[in-house]
């Protein structure tokens, strides 16, 4: 892994059962709510959160409407149990308009400030001031 001096981000793939990644994903979004504080953040590539994007993608075994129904689970959990809110897009969105990050997240083209104020998440949480 090299997350890069200027974009300061990590990508992480991993492949399991449906229910292990999902387990997986919850626990890394956990422990980035736990380590990454947002305020101090630096770095020249836009970023939204300390988890900015958590894409579910089928690989054999599983239906793409399977993985929107977990991805769909999975970032409700996110919002209850860490207080983080969350956007569902692509396969999950819920709208035509939520279909691409661009059109689901605000702010995601870099314009970071007051994206909050321009469209609501699916699934608010209470928000984390350090999580972005």
């Amino acid at each position: 892994m090299d997350p890069g001096e200027a974009t300061n981000r990590t990508v992480v793939t991993f492949v399991g059962s449906p229910e292990a990644v999902i387990e997986a994903a919850f626990a890394g979004v956990k422990r980035a709510a736990e380590l990454i504080d947002m305020r101090r953040h630096k770095g020249a590539h836009p970023r939204m959160g300390a988890t900015d994007v958590l894409p579910l993608i089928p690989i054999c075994g599983i239906t793409l409407a399977e993985v929107r129904r977990a991805g769909r689970k999975l970032a409700e959990r996110i919002a209850a149990e860490l207080h983080v809110p969350t956007y569902c897009y692509e396969a999950a969105a819920f709208t035509p308009s939520g279909a691409t990050l661009r059109s689901a997240v605000p702010g995601v083209r870099g314009v970071a400030r007051n994206w909050r104020t321009r469209r609501r998440p699916r699934f608010p949480g209470r928000g984390r001031s350090t999580m972005g």
